[in-house]
């Protein structure tokens, strides 16, 4: 958060505002919720749908 990365919204959810590199998206999701977490059932587009969603789509 100190240097803008992830920020506050106005709903009081965080988001990031500049891009950064995780090894997966279990940790980027446990860096926002603060404990471990699936990322690939957390993650969703602005359609509802999960990052798991996704790839089963891309993947077939």
């Amino acid at each position: 958060m100190q240097d803008g990365t992830i920020r506050i919204l106005q709903n009081g959810k965080l988001g990031f505002f500049k891009n950064h590199l995780f090894a997966s998206p279990s940790a980027a999701a446990a860096v926002i919720v603060g404990y471990s977490i699936n990322g690939r059932r957390t993650w969703k587009d602005k359609n509802g749908r999960t990052l798991s969603e996704i790839e089963k789509v891309k993947i077939k």
